[in-house]
């Protein structure tokens, strides 16, 4: 596996990590809200609640009412700021490493000095500024 694709891959860990555990961490806050605490610390889980978060644990996502649904929306939203930004990252290196190969690009088309064809120099330019516009 390449570095830059082993730092990506860690980088997207650590960040989704993190954002899970404030996910996972918000729903704790949530949940020890609704419940009662006892003289020992612990928590007791209202029936009610218990009874419905049981059903939906069992009941597959197609088979959930819109807004059960619509709460597992909310959550997924949460992450696309986090997908957008590594896919942007991940497009912005593609965009500069194709400029880098591109200047690094040896002239296939030849002058008979062995330079580089107007032709060949002005389409390089061009691939250049449309790259970098991109950047």
């Amino acid at each position: 596996m390449n570095k830059k694709i082993k730092d990506w891959e860690e980088e997207f860990i650590e960040k989704g990590a993190s954002l899970e555990h404030e996910r996972w961490a918000g729903w704790q806050k949530y949940l020890h809200s609704l419940c009662t605490k006892n003289k020992d610390g612990s928590l007791t889980i209202p029936v009610e609640r218990v009874v419905r978060w049981e059903r939906q644990i069992k009941t597959s996502y197609r088979n959930l009412s819109e807004q059960e649904k619509e709460y597992d929306r909310i959550e997924v939203r949460k992450y696309l700021p986090f997908i957008r930004s590594l896919l942007s990252q991940a497009r912005k290196e593609g965009i500069e490493e194709a400029i880098r190969t591109v200047e690094r690009y040896p002239a296939t088309i030849h002058t008979p000095v062995g330079g580089m064809s107007n032709i060949k120099w002005i389409e390089k330019e061009i691939v250049l500024s449309e790259l970098k516009k991109k950047v």
